[in-house]
Parts: C-alpha cells; structure tokens; sequence
C-alpha cells in the first residue's frame, strides 16, 4: 500500500557521501545560473545516465504516471502534422526529453537523502544567485541591465525559479523555523524585487492564499484566530505592497507610453490583452491539433502578421501558456495538459488528506500544490514552460511527487 514518506522536510540532509550524491548537488546548485550551458548540460547527461543505470538494476521506487507520460507525447506526436517539423524536432530534446526523464529520475530513482540533498542544494545556487543579482543591481543603479540578463537567464526566468524555489523553503519552514530558512528567504524575496518583475509577488500571494488554511488545519498550533488570521494576512499585505511599488513604475500598457494610467489598470489595459486575442485568432486556423509543438513556431509562422505597432517580443508567442498550447497542440493538446495539471493536483491533495495535525506528511502535498500553483499563475502572463525553468520545475514535481507515492517504508 501507497504511503507518503515521513521526513522529506524533516531536517537538514546529511553531507554527500557517494560521487552520485556529489553529481545531484553539483546539478542542483549550478542549474539557475546563465552562462555555464556547457557545464550545465554535461551535469544533466550525467544525471541522466546515472538514472538510467539505476533503472537497469531495478531501482524504481514509484507508480506509473501515466497521465504526465501521455503529456510529454503529445509534443512528440505533433511531429506527424507539424507546420515547420525543423522547429518542432529542435524543442523536442531541451523542452520534452530532458524534462521528461528529471521528472522521472527525481520521482522513482532517488532516496529520501538524495531528494533533500538536490532541493538544498537548488535553495542554495538561487539564493547566490540572487546575492549576486544584488550586487549587479547596486553596481549599476537599475533592475534589468544586461549584466543582470547575462547571469540570470533573464528576469523573468530568474523570478519565476524564486517563484518555484519558495514554497520548497516553505516546507522546511512550516515543519521547525529556523533562522537559515529566514535569512535564505530575504534573499529569495530580495532577488524578487531586483528582478522588478511584478507577476512574480502576485504568484507568491497565489502560494499564501493555498499555504494558509492548509496550515491552519494542520499546524496545530495553540493560536487565537486573530494571530493566525495575522500570520496568514501579513505576508499578503507585504507582497501587495512591493507589487504595487513595482508597478507604479511599470508602464499598463508597454504601446502607449505616454499615457499614464494606475496600478490597476495594467489588469485591464494592458497590451497583453491584445496579444492573446491575436493569438487566439491564429489557433482558428487548426483548433484541433494545432500547428505544431515549439517555442519559436508560432512567431516563425504567423510573423508576416505582426501588427505595424507591436514591438519584436509581443509575436515571440502568446505570453499565456494555455492560449500557446491551443496554438501549437490544439484542444487535443490542451486538454491533455489541463487534464495532467489536474491530476498532479489530485495527488497532492491526497496526500493532504492523509496527513494529519502533528504529523509533518502533509507538508509534502501542500508544497507540491504550491509548485504548480506557482508554475502555473507565473506563466498566465507569459510562458515558462521552457528551458530551465521547465526543467527545474519537472526535477522538483518528480522530487516532491515521488516522495509521497514511495511505497516502501524505509528512509533510506
């Protein structure tokens, strides 16, 4: 029978104690940062083939996710009616197969020190990261330089890894708070903000708006409502906050620059709004299937249409994950990947619902809910379902996932 683990956030990980250990901590850490492809690749084949040599000796410790498999077919699939085969051949490796096998590896293939050890060490590579993204926005007195771009895939890259990366210190926070969990978070939020990215704040008050009443039925700790509803209303207040002073700098709408308007009209001004009704006019022409899966495919096809207005990066693709799926995998596709969202979803709730008050299993699923959460609302403005932090999301998904679906009993 099926039982979560006890103890993936219980504590710190023990020191690596074999090379394969080494290799995980060496991936996890150099995996935020720009500028070491090359390294960062080699890392990743070797990941790679020391999972596969551990399935070859029947190491597998976990279910069959079925409906993630399905989902990264369908990618795979659309080689057989795509607009531009070159394109959708060349996304195939970076944005199906290496995520695919992560997710897999960091499922079914990893002990309980080895999960702890590769989220440690990802805390650990972003939250240098982000010191150093600091040290770059000091030096030159502004948020998106490019000697911030070069280091960080970007800023919106490097925010939605923040994005990912806080609920796993969550984890460890809601068990027992310690004082490297705080100081690990102001550099995580700290990072945040030098990026001034602004969808970022809103997907950490989607993952407080999810961790709050899972804690308070969990946590059984003896607090009046009114410090609970403290603790739960506090932390939204801040990132409402340093959203708003972020976007008072923020033009609502990139096309109209000189025109003012408030914070609150980037929700219903904003150029965003119609870059998706253009591409949703574009997924008429095959809303079955779809043109074929890759980033670059919709720009490669559709760019003799770009309005005389609309700056280079509007027609890179949708800026909305599920109008870019429509696009290129058609309802077929999107339904496919609606469909994995929710179950991923289920599974975390259920091992919600086997956890109960002073017991700290279901801190897993709620981390899990979270990660999608945060995935998920950052990539409704924009689309990281690519490159790193598509890989970096699916190793954690399969980490965290396989940790509550172990059937064995041991800690390793």
């Amino acid at each position: 029978m099926t039982r979560p683990v006890p103890g993936l956030f219980v504590g710190l990980p023990q020191r690596p104690a074999s090379a394969a250990q080494y290799l995980i901590v060496a991936l996890f850490f150099c995996l935020p940062f720009n500028g070491i492809a090359a390294l960062n690749r080699s890392l990743l084949v070797l990941f790679i083939v020391m999972g596969g040599l551990r399935l070859l000796q029947g190491q597998w410790r976990g279910n069959k996710p079925w409906p993630v498999l399905l989902w990264f077919a369908m990618p795979v699939l659309s080689l057989l009616w795509s607009v531009n085969g070159a394109q959708t051949r060349s996304q195939l490796l970076p944005d199906v197969l290496y995520p695919a096998i992560g997710f897999l590896i960091g499922y079914g293939l990893l002990t309980l020190q080895e999960r702890r050890l590769a989220m440690l060490a990802f805390l650990a590579g972003l939250a240098t990261l982000c010191l150093w993204s600091m040290v770059i926005a000091l030096q030159h007195r502004v948020g998106e330089t490019q000697a911030l771009y070069d280091a960080t895939h970007g800023v919106g890259k490097f925010s939605t890894l923040i994005a990912l990366a806080v609920p796993l210190l969550m984890g460890w926070l809601l068990y027992r708070p310690q004082y490297w969990q705080a100081a690990c978070l102001l550099l995580l939020l700290s990072g945040a903000y030098v990026s001034q990215n602004r969808m970022v704040w809103l997907s950490l008050a989607v993952v407080v708006l999810i961790a709050f009443p899972v804690w308070w039925h969990f946590s059984g700790a003896r607090l009046s409502a009114q410090y609970k509803l403290l603790l739960g209303g506090g932390p939204l207040l801040l990132l409402a906050g340093i959203y708003v002073s972020i976007a008072a700098t923020k033009l609502a709408n990139a096309l109209e620059p000189g025109v003012k308007h408030s914070v609150l009209d980037a929700f219903i001004h904003n150029e965003r709004f119609e870059m998706w009704r253009f591409w949703l006019e574009r997924w008429h022409a095959a809303p079955w299937l779809g043109i074929g899966f890759g980033y670059d495919i919709q720009r490669l096809t559709y760019g003799a249409l770009k309005p005389e207005s609309w700056f280079p990066l509007m027609m890179a693709h949708a800026h909305n994950v599920l109008i870019d799926y429509a696009v290129q995998l058609g309802l077929v596709g999107l339904a496919i990947f609606v469909f994995m969202l929710l179950w991923l979803a289920r599974c975390f709730l259920r091992q919600l619902q086997r956890g109960h008050s002073g017991d700290a299993n279901w801190i897993v699923g709620l981390v899990g809910l979270c990660l999608l959460a945060a995935m998920l609302s950052k990539s409704l403005t924009d689309d990281f379902f690519t490159r790193v932090p598509l890989l970096a999301f699916w190793l954690l998904i399969g980490i965290v996932l396989g940790a509550g679906d172990r059937q064995d009993k041991s800690e390793d």
